[in-house]
């Protein structure tokens, strides 16, 4: 049985947002070299995320997730240089990798109460993608501004750990662990709304969700994450 993953507020502001950009001009950044990689963006940073990875099998269901305010990672953003379009919209290719790590369990008593809980079970690997995106965006000559991106592309990645197994996520710590060593190449989006100050990148980031299976075991994965990071351009 899926979990619910709360995420339509985050949803509604991406549908909105468009809206409010649409008039605003693309932030470009100068670049005088002419070499092939200047206007390249690199942002390391670090970030919180509300992760949801579920799980099903022949002995039931299990989904590890995250506590947001306990879910510290660290993360790389790479954007290739900028197409424009038009003057309030461009193209470009983005790249991100991420750590990532569980280690609460979705569970479900008898009354059909949920809530997350440990049991000693985790997960942790990391994961990366590469997404052609269209970016509105209305940023300034030193880089201050708003930005919306839509992006689908190719995530690929390694998670090993183990989960409990049970009928309808009715799991307890005294069950069997299952241990689980995954790697994927699927196909997903990456929806994120980046808020500049000068080089400082605040961004709000929704990505996933996508299906696959891997040794009998069906996996969904999907993340809602807000990152920190400071930009620097070739």
């Amino acid at each position: 049985m899926a979990i619910p993953f709360q995420r339509a507020t985050v949803l509604q502001v991406f549908t909105v947002l468009p809206l409010i950009l649409a008039g605003m001009p693309v932030y470009a950044e100068d670049a005088e070299s002419g070499h092939w990689w200047s206007g390249i963006s690199i942002t390391p940073g670090i970030g919180w995320r509300a992760l949801n990875i579920d799980m099903t099998n022949s002995a039931g269901d299990a989904n590890l997730q995250t506590d947001f305010a306990s879910s510290l990672f660290g993360a790389l953003d790479i954007e290739s240089p900028r197409y424009k379009l038009s003057d309030n919209l461009s193209v470009s290719v983005l790249g991100h990798a991420s750590t990532v790590r569980a280690t609460e369990q979705w569970v479900v008593d008898g009354s059909g109460t949920g809530g997350r809980q440990s049991l000693g079970t985790s997960i942790s690997g990391h994961y990366s993608y590469l997404a052609p995106a269209l970016t509105w965006g209305a940023r300034q000559p030193a880089g201050t501004g708003l930005e919306l991106s839509l992006g689908v592309g190719t995530w690929s990645g390694q998670f090993s750990g183990d989960a409990i197994f049970a009928p309808n996520n009715q799991a307890n710590a005294s069950m069997p662990h299952t241990p689980l060593s995954v790697s994927f190449k699927e196909l997903g989006y990456d929806t994120r709304f980046s808020l500049y100050f000068g080089r400082w990148a605040w961004v709000m980031t929704v990505g996933g969700p996508f299906k696959f299976s891997n040794q009998g075991v069906k996996y969904q994965f999907q993340q809602v994450a807000l990152i920190v990071g400071y930009e620097f351009r070739l």
